[in-house]
């Protein structure tokens, strides 16, 4: 999954929390996450609330389409 935030001028705590089920379901279901595209605000609140600790350096991408190219990687036979 491509969890793209690049359009997201804010989150608050309700929104945060929501994205880390959602990243923490698909972790426990073998699923992997990249991380596109966050504004300072957004990056300040998922780091707060640790969010950011789910994702590895290599999952976490400034531009879509590296993310794009590295998840197509993952799928190829």
């Amino acid at each position: 999954m491509i969890l793209d935030l690049t359009e997201v001028p804010v989150i608050d705590f309700t929104i945060t929390r929501a994205l880390d089920d959602i990243i923490l379901n698909s972790i426990e279901t073998d699923r992997e996450v990249l991380q596109l595209g966050t504004r300072e605000r957004v990056r300040n609140m998922l780091e707060k609330q640790e969010v950011l600790t789910r994702f590895k350096d290599n999952q976490i991408f400034t531009k879509r389409i590296n993310a794009l190219k590295s998840s197509e990687e993952k799928v190829k036979p």
